[in-house]
């Protein structure tokens, strides 16, 4: 994906691009994924804790969530740690 590719461009998409729904903790995905592609090289880190989804890279950006989860997920250019 280059930086002028939005979301809407992609050929698979899901109720968080099609209808602007979709839980905070989806949505974090979602970006960590946009992240990722723009900024391969950057290490993205999602932060749930049963209220958040904070997506932290060179910007923190939270997301409201509904679903009651704890997890931390850091992703980086060659591996995905889970804690």
């Amino acid at each position: 994906m280059n930086q002028s590719t939005t979301a809407r461009d992609w050929p698979s998409r899901d109720e968080v691009v099609n209808f602007n729904t979709g839980d905070g903790i989806e949505k974090a995905f979602v970006l960590a994924n946009i992240l990722r592609h723009r900024h391969p090289d950057q290490p993205v880190r999602i932060d749930i804790d049963g209220k958040q989804a904070v997506v932290k890279a060179e910007k923190g950006y939270a997301f409201t969530t509904a679903k009651k989860l704890e997890q931390h997920i850091e992703i980086s250019p060659d591996q995905i740690k889970v804690s």
